[in-house]
């Protein structure tokens, strides 16, 4: 029995049509969930990028984390930024040792920076290139993006001129990454599906900002816009950069983006089929977070904006020959706790460095829960809710932040100074898991 693991960035599991979205198309991830066990109430033990790939290679928390500062990249103000330790158990290697054949195809840059190892235990793996700041293209600028800028800016970030360099020779949809990172998967099938059984790690960026899908997915969701193009909207409060109809215009942007890579998604899923691999394999689908869009007055993922919108995960597995599907399991989980919950379907006992939790009990229907509670850090600052609560450390307005999620589930009336017992209890539960993980 194979694995294939898609893990995609930035994916709102609101903008998802099998987590109740309306307006946005996924065709491919809704009919891949009316096949898998779809987790409803999954999150990340910590945020961002390199913290969750830590946790998911692993099974292991990251958070609390310990100082650390990058020896190279843009991202020395991110606890828990580490690469893998040379002692850390891995998935990868793990089946290899079992004797599955590895692969990893990803646009992912982060986790090919010098000394992150990312890509260790895999016998195959392939890094498309160009990814927001991933130093691809040095060649100069010729065309005018000025019309792709935040209003009032005169120039180019780095980071958007990077992108602009990185993106000027493209001409068609496949060009971009996510149809990169989806067709190298195709051909690695192709190639490899004759062996016995293989580990397949598929990582898609992308809909990680910046969202410049093709014009005909934007007219999917705001056609006939003729305004400014925003397509790496500055954090903070959207207020002090777009008008109320530019923020429209980049939500239907990032919808776009949704909308191709689930179309990709969907190409790499029927080439499985094809090549006869699909229903002898776990397929498994999840995202490293979600992104808020103007919600909370935040555009932009954020150390202290640990609401729903960011930190709630598309998480679904499907089992061989759809065993299990359309189940929907309720109960709180966490993103390492998929790693030993892969390895117990292939019937591999995970390691005991791996302290995330095996949830097949909850798939057949042997448990109703495993988690008392969820905790998600990012920074120095952190959240833990159970099914009726969430409790933030400091929210974006730099307060505490309690929400009761049954009369509540936008999370916008914060009951810090009203609840200020079940804050305290909320709090002490979050300090009590602190000390005893680190």
């Amino acid at each position: 029995m194979n694995l294939i693991l898609v893990v995609i960035d930035s994916l709102r599991a609101d903008h998802v049509g099998c987590y109740g979205n309306k307006w946005i198309r996924t065709p491919n991830l809704d009919a891949l969930a009316k096949e898998s066990v779809v987790f409803t109430q999954a999150y990340p033990e910590s945020l961002p990028t390199i913290p969750v790939r830590r946790a998911l290679w692993t099974g292991h928390t990251v958070f609390p984390f310990k100082e650390f500062k990058p020896p190279v990249g843009p991202h020395p103000r991110w606890l828990g930024w580490e690469p893998l330790a040379d002692d850390d158990v891995i998935i990868s290697e793990l089946l290899c040792d079992k004797g599955y054949v590895t692969s990893f195809i990803t646009d992912t840059y982060h986790m090919f920076k010098p000394s992150m190892n990312f890509h260790r235990g895999f016998m195959c793996w392939r890094w498309i290139r160009g990814q927001e700041r991933d130093a691809y293209s040095t060649a100069p600028l010729t065309r005018d993006y000025s019309h792709l800028l935040p209003r009032g800016a005169e120039r180019p970030t780095a980071r958007l001129k990077d992108i602009f360099q990185n993106t000027a020779h493209w001409q068609s949809e496949s060009d971009r990454f996510a149809p990169q990172v989806f067709q190298e998967a195709m051909d690695w099938i192709e190639e490899n599906h004759t062996h016995d059984k293989f580990f397949m790690l598929v990582d898609s960026f992308d809909p990680h900002e910046p969202w410049n899908p093709p014009q005909y997915y934007v007219d999917l969701y705001d056609p006939g816009y003729k305004g400014r193009v925003i397509i790496d909207p500055p954090g903070g409060d959207p207020r002090k950069w777009m008008t109320a109809r530019e923020l429209k215009h980049v939500k239907a942007l990032y919808a776009g983006e949704v909308t191709m890579v689930d179309r990709w998604l969907g190409l790499f899923i029927d080439r499985c089929k094809d090549m006869g691999v699909f229903d002898n394999s776990v397929f498994a689908v999840i995202s490293d977070h979600g992104h808020p869009i103007g919600e909370h007055g935040v555009v932009k993922k954020a150390p202290r904006d640990l609401h729903s919108i960011l930190t709630k995960l598309v998480m679904m597995i499907r089992f061989p020959g759809g065993e299990y599907g359309g189940r929907r399991v309720n109960a709180l989980v966490q993103d390492h706790d998929l790693t030993p919950t892969l390895l117990s379907a292939l019937e591999v006992k995970p390691p005991e460095s791996m302290n995330g939790i095996d949830l097949m009990p909850l798939i057949r229907g042997e448990a109703r829960k495993v988690r008392g509670y969820a905790v998600t850090g990012c920074q120095q600052f952190a959240a833990i809710r159970n099914l009726s609560w969430l409790y933030i450390t400091e929210a974006p307005d730099g307060k505490p932040a309690l929400y009761d999620l049954k009369r509540d589930p936008e999370e916008k009336k914060n009951l810090f100074g009203q609840e200020k017992r079940k804050a305290s209890q909320m709090a002490d539960l979050l300090e009590k898991y602190a000390g005893e993980h680190s």
